[in-house]
């Protein structure tokens, strides 16, 4: 008995796209973001609580390039001044696609920044693999990830604060994802 098998001679390798680099996502962030969190002193001292850290995955194609991640108090968008920073994360280890997420934590310490407004002050996460100069704009388009929070700072009495520390809009400009909108 004799068997036959039928088949495919590939004489050429096959052509596949060079592998693009993929802008930061993030992912799995606690708190949740556009959550308003209470930050007040420690009783009988002008020492800030300390929260607990903001816990993130990142998700990226980096091409062989490290991620920065920078923790901004008073953000107001990615055309707004990088600071000040309440945390830099560098020379986060670049992987691909098919790589786990990588999970990090940012402390919430407002003791470093010195005196603080009582208010309700927006602090955001930034991630890219490069920024330009001392801004929070990526150097290459669309190459960045953000999440923001709220924190309200010095809550004495029960009174809170409007949380919209920039009256005026800001502008995250062309790299920020676009909302959806919603019902």
């Amino acid at each position: 008995m004799t068997l036959g098998n039928a088949g495919c001679l590939i004489t050429d390798s096959p052509d596949f796209a060079a592998p693009q680099q993929v802008g930061p996502f993030l992912t799995n962030l606690l708190p949740p973001p556009g959550s308003v969190e209470e930050i007040k002193f420690e009783p009988g001292t002008t020492t800030y609580q300390r929260k607990k850290p903001i816990a993130f995955d990142i998700v990226s194609e980096d091409l062989g390039q490290e991620l920065t991640a920078l923790v901004v108090f008073d953000f107001r968008g990615l055309n707004g001044p990088a600071y000040p920073v309440l945390n830099r994360i560098e020379n986060i280890k670049p992987e691909t696609l098919r790589s786990a997420k990588r999970g990090f934590t940012s402390p919430i310490d407002l003791n470093e920044l010195g005196p603080i407004t009582a208010d309700c002050h927006k602090v955001a996460l930034v991630v890219s693999h490069a920024f330009k100069g001392a801004s929070l704009q990526p150097v290459k388009p669309g190459d960045v990830d953000f999440e923001t929070w709220f924190y309200q700072v010095d809550v004495r009495d029960g009174i809170y604060y409007a949380c919209d520390p920039d009256p005026t809009p800001t502008d995250a400009g062309a790299d920020t994802r676009a909302d959806p909108g919603g019902s």
